[in-house]
């Protein structure tokens, strides 16, 4: 009958407020005190304050302008401001009931509960802001002790004031049911954020052993990760804070600032952007000073700020997986430990960003990112590590190198002094008039340390071109089977000379004719040559040969075999390597050098310029093996020539049809440009003593008032005067209609200035010191180009000549003149004959011929 009587008052008292009430009706909830969590989000109205400063006794009077909500109204997506939440509560049990309600999650800033009963409204407040001192329930959650006589209607106002993205739900727990629940879920948190304290204490010190700033980036990352969530989670307020102040919001949006600068300083860092992707890094490095400007403005407005940080995490995850991904494509090791902690930290922030939308339960994908971040820490922390053996390994080899570079710059040094040393002692014996050292004596013993020195300055500048990246290969049609015959004759005579023998085999299909470098892959196999007559004593070399046609390619396998000492594994690794010379090889009672270290390095770059690269397999006491395969666009023959092996390369242009009448070879005047006194004088004195007449002028400007004067068989220009440098006298001379052929004769690599035009090439180009040989026979033969415009001597006539040139065949280039009618050709190379001067026969006539038209 009591329970009854209660009952009766219950609704009773509900209608009475129904009729009587100053407000609207609140939402009621009838009290299940056999459930031990209730959720009331169903059963809430809710009313928005847009000034904040509504007060409570305001807000009992309002009825209409609350509102039935949903569960997922209850959610504000960075949404700041202050909420109203209404509801009642009703109690139709026989004994007094006490409940702990729950608002919201561990992130709401202020929670005031306003309770009504028999004495009037009640206030409590908890929340992330309200000192600890201040709580009626010390929790992480804002909690109220809610306690129900039997019978009894209790209306609940609820003040919510949210900074950020927040989920306002309102749950009543059984007072030991939540303490189980909250427990074990801070237990499980404590837990997950000691392991990422853990890892940032590693790497602090990692960053105190080894004084490798990462680590310290890496440290902060971590530890600020763990302030953000404890400060999410209200473990800080509750814990560490002082209990009588209140915890600032401002806390978390600082540690939240520096985990993303932090983050971005370790991306930056472990993938090497800034040396291999300066774009990127400037990228991470605009998003983290974004970050530190976004924790500035939340101690101003910390919505907006909280926003910003947002904005920028969202960001700065798929651009860190992005950056793993383009750093693995590239062949950088540790950004594959980096690939898997940057895609799990995407879904991480992938699932926080729906939780704060609703999509997610918020508690459940808080839960799920902490332990994400726990499974990410080591990823990091290998990677980290990783880099730093990398980052090891490559400063070792940078010490070894420049260990090495020291060792070669002393034996460049002496190799440089042996020479000079060789060319100062006869220069000045000579100067002496020394009896002891005859004239021919004396100049070819300067002349030989000479072109020793050449060579090696060559090697130099070979290296430093293959280091700039500027070491290019130029194909030109090539009579295949002579180039080899010359190069197999070069290596029979050197292999000899070191007491080996020498073998060349050659299998295949025939080819006539290929486009490649000859110059250049001739240098590449006299590398791999005198590398192995340098570690053979009494033993076989072999130059293998192999061709096979496909289509109109050829397919060019070469192989050089040795018998000799052979190399260990450790060898093998560093055998490319510049400036690395192999161990002194013992032939006898001596020891013979290992070279300067930079041959096989720049065959190497050499092989790799022609789309190919190569191989090397030895083994100690069994010899070496090196190999490589070339493709190679076959040509026709009648396009090829016979390349011959010269000290000095040149480059050598075909003339332009003439535009004026020929000139005659008779009138063989040389102007010389150039801006040296000294090379001057000397390049006149020695095309004066081989019967050129040459004037000097030291500026392509006086170059051209000489050339208006009167008419010039050739011109010999320098690169880089000033007043009119040799490209300006180039396009001059082919602006006009003189038909002068313009030779280039400089120290340095052409050099084209970035508006000359593509069509305009010198007809000729000598690199400084020119050996004499090379200089005369590139002048006459350019000569005779131009002279011979109404001589009929055909291509097949000049090769002729340079076959029995090069045969000093005296009685066959007498015929050869007979054959032809009498001309300025022929008294040219009857003069050369009577001097037997073969070698600029030889050279000129291969210069001369031009296609046919």
């Amino acid at each position: 009958m009591n329970q009854a009587r209660r009952v009766m008052r219950v609704w009773l008292g509900l209608l009475l407020a129904a009729l009587f009430g100053t407000g609207a009706l609140a939402a009621t909830v009838a009290l299940d005190t056999r459930a031990e969590r209730m959720d009331l989000s169903s059963s809430i109205s809710l009313l928005r304050d847009p000034t904040g400063k509504l007060h409570f006794t305001e807000v009992a009077t309002l009825g209409p302008e609350f509102r039935a909500v949903q569960r997922k109204d209850l959610l504000q997506s960075f949404n700041a401001g202050v909420f109203w939440l209404r509801f009642s509560l009703v109690h139709s049990g026989a004994q007094s009931q006490t409940r702990w309600l729950v608002v919201g999650t561990p992130k709401a800033d202020v929670v005031m509960l306003f309770q009504k009963n028999d004495s009037g409204w009640q206030m409590m407040q908890a929340g992330r802001r309200v000192p600890v001192v201040q709580k009626p329930i010390i929790a992480t959650d804002a909690v109220f002790p809610i306690t129900l006589a039997p019978g009894e209607n209790r209306e609940i106002l609820l003040r919510v004031d949210a900074r950020g993205a927040i989920d306002m739900a309102a749950t009543l727990w059984e007072p030991q049911a939540y303490r189980l629940a909250s427990g074990e879920r801070n237990m499980v948190l404590m837990g997950i954020l000691g392991g990422i304290l853990i890892g940032g204490m590693l790497a602090l010190i990692v960053f105190i052993r080894l004084r490798e700033l990462p680590y310290l980036w890496l440290a902060l990352m971590l530890t600020a990760i763990v302030g953000v969530e404890a400060s999410r989670a209200n473990l800080l307020g509750i814990y560490l804070w002082p209990s009588q102040l209140e915890f600032p919001p401002q806390v978390l949006s600082i540690c939240a600032g520096l985990a993303i600068f932090a983050m971005a300083k370790v991306v930056s860092a472990a993938l090497a952007l800034p040396s291999q992707a300066t774009r990127s890094d400037r990228v991470l490095l605009g998003l983290r000073w974004i970050a530190l400007g976004g924790m500035a403005v939340s101690f101003f407005d910390y919505g907006a700020g909280v926003r910003v940080i947002s904005i920028v995490t969202v960001v700065l995850m798929p651009a860190s997986l992005v950056f793993s991904v383009l750093a693995w494509r590239r062949g950088h090791p540790p950004a594959r430990m980096f690939m898997l902690a940057f895609a799990l930290a995407l879904v991480i922030e992938t699932a926080r960003q729906l939780a704060n939308l609703g999509v997610l339960p918020w508690a459940a994908a808080m839960n799920f990112s902490m332990a994400g971040f726990l499974l990410s820490t080591p990823f990091i922390l290998l990677g980290m590590v990783e880099q730093t053996r990398l980052l090891s390994q490559q400063l070792l080899v940078a010490e070894q190198l420049q260990q090495a570079k020291s060792a070669f710059l002393a034996r460049v040094s002496h190799e440089l002094r042996s020479p000079l040393n060789t060319i100062l002692g006869f220069a000045r014996m000579l100067q002496r008039g020394s009896t002891r050292l005859p004239l021919y004596d004396g100049s070819a013993g300067i002349e030989k340390s000479a072109l020793r020195l050449l060579g090696l300055i060559d090697e130099l500048l070979d290296e430093s071109r293959a280091a700039a990246g500027k070491l290019a290969v130029s194909p030109a049609p090539t009579s295949f089977k002579p180039w080899l015959d010359d190069v197999s004759a070069s290596a029979q005579l050197a292999s000899e000379a070191q007491g080996n023998r020498f073998a060349c085999v050659r299998s295949g299909a025939h080819i006539e004719a290929l486009a490649i470098d000859a110059q250049r892959l001739r240098q590449v196999l006299e590398n791999l040559l005198s590398n192995a007559n340098r570690h053979t004593n009494q033993g076989e070399i072999r130059l293998e040969c192999v061709t096979q046609i496909e289509g109109e390619t050829a397919l060019l396998e070469f192989a050089v075999r040795d018998s000799g000492e052979g190399m260990d594994s450790h060898q093998l690794n560093g055998i490319f390597e510049p400036f690395v010379r192999g161990q002194e090889a013992r032939i006898g009672d001596r020891r013979r050098r290992s070279g300067f270290g930079l041959g096989l390095s720049i065959s190497r770059e050499l092989i790799r310029q022609m789309g190919s690269d190569i191989a090397v397999t030895s083994e100690l006491g069994k010899g070496s093996y090196f190999s490589f395969t070339l493709r190679c666009p076959i040509v026709a023959a009648n396009e090829a020539v016979t390349p011959k092996h010269d000290a000095r390369p040149m480059s050598v242009a075909t003339l332009p049809t003439p535009a004026s009448a020929p000139l005659s070879v008779s009138t063989h005047r040389v102007l010389l440009t150039d801006d040296d006194p000294q090379q001057l004088q000397l390049l006149g004195d020695l095309l004066d003593d081989a019967g050129f007449v040459s004037h000097g002028v030291s500026s392509g400007q006086a170059a051209l008032e000489c050339l208006h004067k009167q008419a010039w068989g050739v011109i010999v220009t320098d690169q880089m005067m000033a007043d009119g440098d040799g490209w300006f006298l180039l396009q001059r001379v082919r602006e006009s209609e003189l038909a002068v052929p313009v030779v280039l004769l400089s120290a340095a690599l052409p050099q084209r200035p970035a508006s000359f035009p593509a069509n305009m090439e010198f007809d000729a180009i000598l690199r400084k010191p020119a050996l004499s040989d090379d200089l005369l026979a590139t002048l006459w033969g350019l000569l005779l180009k131009v002279g011979t415009g109404g001589t009929a001597v055909s291509e097949r006539q000049w090769q002729e000549l340079a076959t029995l040139a090069d045969d000093g065949d005296v009685s066959g280039i007498e015929d050869w003149i007979a054959a032809l009618p009498a001309s300025p050709v022929t008294e040219w190379v009857r003069a050369a004959l009577n001097r037997l001067d073969f070698g600029l026969l030889q050279r000129s006539a291969m210069i001369v011929p031009c296609p046919k038209k």
